[in-house]
């Protein structure tokens, strides 16, 4: 599928199969290079440069080394958009965008940029190897993709070229996996309203046909809406693995991108486990009128997160591993008032003890919610009865504080993303901290009870029927 996928989605990138690339090379491996880099392998070529993995013989530091051809020093908007991308990616500080550490011109005129080292592989490269993205690791993906987005636009610069390629999953030490947004090369700022005529003119095209906005394939200005598009083209691929634009020339694909909205989920993912919300969303970012589509990144960001599910879609939202009465806005949904949602505060820190919450265990009853900053107390009583079990351990909770710092959300949930409990098993301690708040049984009990929920995958009330019976 990938190779028919290629064939269809031409673009500058695909020169490096077709051109030897010693010759296209513009530094020599083993080469010094600015009288401080010492070049060691060439990791890609595109239509603009070669990249490098070089050492930087002052720091010592692995580098990624991106050096303007050499062929288009004479090229003035060649050499406009290296320096566009330049000044635009060294401004950008944020942990999911790549960390551009210089920018300057070699003492032969070659302009030349020094990124961090990135070890990891594309989203293009595990959909091809992998296939599609779990919902889990799609909604912490995306969301680290759209923190990044949101600094970016808040710095006045719109990306242009979203595409998986540009996506890159590198693992961390503590086992996770961090995303990096890459390639400012067409980088354009709001402010510069001439910056999308000026290229077309000089006749490049300005990103990849699969991933481009309306607005892009007609040639009109973009701004940050344009990137939520593409963004849009991209999470419809990472869901279904197909890509949401196909045709025989680019020509083609451009046209449907301006006329045409893709199939929906069912038609081409039959058996799909996608929540409809999910759906809708990805929808929305496609709409071909900017106005249409989310206002900006963080609203996206805010409306994937938050994952609202609809009494109907209850076998669907079981695939996405998340209670679907919760909020990761940090609301709790409470199906006996109506459908209503009640805005909580923000919870303390794990180790609360019980006699720091608020209205005592008679707020509590099952199915009610008297006071919602009990029950946020309540949810953090939860992860502690957790922990004190083992079922959860301090690293669990130190990786989902990290999720939440990035991304917000409530804890109880993000856990359940991460893997690190089922929803099950989150029920089961519910209905023990219930239990322990009525004094119905002891903390010790709670604890050993826990345990047993999660050696043989009972709920708490046969767990504790079948130890009776053993006893």
């Amino acid at each position: 599928m990938a190779s028919d996928l290629e064939s269809e989605d031409p673009s500058l990138s695909d020169l490096s199969e077709l051109l030897d690339l010693d010759d296209v090379s513009v530094l020599k491996l083993g080469c010094l290079f600015a009288q401080r880099y010492h070049v060691e392998e060439r990791l890609g070529y595109g239509g603009m440069g070669c990249v490098y993995r070089a050492t930087d013989n002052q720091t010592k530091q692995k580098v990624a080394l991106k050096v303007l051809h050499s062929a288009m020093l004479s090229d003035a908007g060649a050499r406009r958009r290296f320096i566009r991308e330049g000044r635009a990616s060294i401004a950008l500080k944020h942990p999911h965008i790549v960390q551009v550490t210089d920018f300057s011109i070699a003492t032969d005129g070659l302009p030349y940029m020094v990124m961090e080292y990135l070890e990891g592989q594309s989203l293009a490269d595990i959909l091809i190897k992998s296939g599609p993205l779990t919902l889990a690791r799609f909604i912490t993906s995306f969301s680290q993709i759209l923190s990044a987005l949101t600094h970016a636009h808040e710095q006045g610069i719109v990306h242009r070229d979203i595409k998986p390629s540009n996506i890159m999953f590198v693992p961390t030490s503590r086992g996770r996996e961090n995303i990096k947004l890459v390639d400012f090369g067409v980088a354009k700022l709001v402010t510069d309203m001439g910056g999308t005529q000026e290229l077309t003119t000089l006749g490049e095209l300005i990103g990849s046909p699969c991933y481009m906005s309306p607005e892009q394939c007609q040639g009109d200005d973009v701004d940050i809406r344009s990137d939520l598009y593409s963004l849009g083209c991209v999470m419809y691929e990472a869901l279904t693995g197909a890509r949401a634009f196909r045709g025989g020339s680019s020509l083609r694909i451009m046209h449907k991108q301006v006329h045409e909205m893709p199939p929906s989920f069912s038609k081409i993912y039959p058996n799909h486990t996608i929540p409809l919300w999910l759906e809708q969303l990805i929808f929305k970012t496609l709409a071909k009128n900017p106005a249409d589509r989310y206002e900006n990144a963080h609203a996206l960001k805010i409306e994937l997160l938050d994952g609202r599910f609809h009494p109907d879609e209850e076998s669907t939202a079981a695939h996405f591993a998340v209670l679907p009465w919760e909020s990761l806005r940090g609301t709790q949904f409470d199906d006996t008032l109506s459908g209503s949602f009640q805005a909580l505060p923000k919870a303390p820190p794990i180790g609360t003890t019980t006699n720091e919450r608020i209205g005592g265990a008679s707020t509590l009853a099952v199915g009610t919610i008297s006071n919602p900053q009990v029950f946020k107390s309540f949810n953090w009583a939860v992860l502690k009865l957790l922990n004190d079990s083992g079922i959860l351990a301090d690293e669990d909770l130190n990786n989902a504080r990290d999720f939440q710092a990035h991304n917000g959300g409530d804890m109880t949930k993000i856990l359940v993303l991460l893997g690190k409990i089922d929803n099950h098993m989150l029920a089961t301690a519910q209905r023990a901290q219930q239990l322990l708040e009525l004094g119905e049984i002891s903390q010790d009990r709670a604890l050993a009870l826990l345990a047993y929920c999660q050696k043989t995958g009972l709920g708490l009330d046969k767990a504790a029927k079948e130890l009776l019976d053993k006893k």
